[in-house]
């Protein structure tokens, strides 16, 4: 699916488009049961949003399409991401030795149901942060299955030259109840990681008795794994990893609170040289006071008048993406953990901007998984 920022130009709820079966976008379905296939995916994973809430007023429909274009996109992003991972794993293993991965789509002709990771507007999608993060050149990530007490790391190292690896990997509540309760360090490693290889690093076990013992959780619906880190070499200085996230459960069980403190706040603006098409980088710092991690964080920019909160963004109407400037996040679509310490991310655009970076962060509408769910 789309972003509801591309469907608003080409869409009207006056003509009962806000909704995944109407008739404008079954028409551009190209897929044979494709809406059926993505309501089954999604609901394998997560909760669909409360189709009752369709139909009561303009702003209802419109939360609960947008809401669910989110989440149709979430579920790509994490299939996606699944996929590669595994395949980067097995980059060493003799029966596989996976040594590329290309993916359908990049971008799209239209507005409308897709597999492309990139908008008709050239905006991002999740699943295009994901990608971008599944193919890092040294990449950490998780392999087990939902229910398995076990949980494995590995690497994959696309570099042509070996390199040093630091991973911390520690447990965390979905919600905390202080910065330094909930979470619980499981181990530390570092390595030399050969040039164009993969293998495991480390496994755990993450049964019941363990997550009691280390963060307090009853069962694996109330914790998650995490590894961070970094490597170096004597050609580059040290780069950090992304992070690499591991779910006990299916996340329509995870027991996530709606008790969020994410707030962004303006840093500045670089203008590079060009004329009237250099590129703007706006940078913003954004934060999570609260103790509840916030899964699937995702930033949108919208035309959305300055005085209104991000709540008011995310249920007023379809105007407040009128127009709205194209361009991509440095990061986007990832968890931002309870009690998590402010990062700064930033937005690069070539096209017509705010002129302040204070005008760019009160245009920012960003949401967290548990929120969708009420319309």
């Amino acid at each position: 699916m789309r972003l509801f920022i591309s469907c608003c130009s080409v869409t009207s709820e006056a003509a009962g488009d806000w909704d995944p079966n109407s008739e404008l976008l079954l028409y551009r379905q190209r897929h044979e049961n494709g809406n059926a296939e993505m309501d089954t995916q999604i609901q394998r994973h997560f909760k669909l949003p409360s189709s009752s809430c369709s139909g009561r007023d303009a702003n209802a429909s419109f939360s609960y399409f947008d809401n669910y274009l989110y989440l149709s996109q979430i579920q790509q992003s994490r299939c996606y991401e699944t996929a590669f991972n595994r395949w980067r794993q097995l980059q060493s293993e003799r029966t596989a030795q996976t040594m590329g991965i290309l993916y359908w789509q990049l971008n799209d002709i239209w507005q409308g149901p897709s597999w492309a990771s990139m908008e008709y507007s050239g905006r991002w999608k999740p699943v295009q942060y994901m990608t971008r993060r599944a193919f890092a050149p040294v990449a950490v990530s998780f392999s087990g299955n939902v229910g398995d007490e076990e949980v494995e790391l590995w690497v994959a190292n696309n570099e042509l030259y070996d390199v040093q690896l630091t991973v911390a990997v520690e447990a965390l509540s979905w919600q905390r109840t202080s910065e330094q309760e909930s979470r619980a360090k499981i181990g530390t490693i570092n390595v030399m990681i050969p040039a164009i290889s993969s293998f495991k690093l480390y496994a755990f076990s993450m049964s019941k008795d363990v997550l009691t013992e280390a963060t307090g959780c009853s069962d694996v619906n109330q914790c998650y794994p995490k590894a961070t880190g970094s490597y170096s070499s004597g050609r580059r200085a040290t780069v950090a990893v992304h992070e690499a996230t591991h779910y006990l459960s299916q996340m329509k069980d995870a027991r996530l609170s709606d008790e969020l403190g994410v707030s962004v706040s303006a840093v500045g603006v670089e203008v590079a040289a060009g004329g009237d098409s250099a590129a703007r980088v706006y940078s913003f710092s954004v934060a999570n006071d609260g103790p509840a991690a916030c899964p699937f964080l995702f930033f949108e920019l919208t035309n959305s008048d300055s005085e209104m909160s991000n709540a008011e963004k995310s249920g007023t109407e379809a105007g407040i993406y009128d127009s709205v400037t194209a361009g991509w996040f440095s990061e986007n679509n990832i968890l931002l953990d309870g009690f998590a310490h402010s990062r700064v991310v930033t937005y690069t655009t070539v096209a017509s901007a705010p002129a302040s970076a204070e005008e760019f962060a009160s245009r920012l509408r960003f949401r967290c998984l548990q929120e969708i769910y009420s319309c």
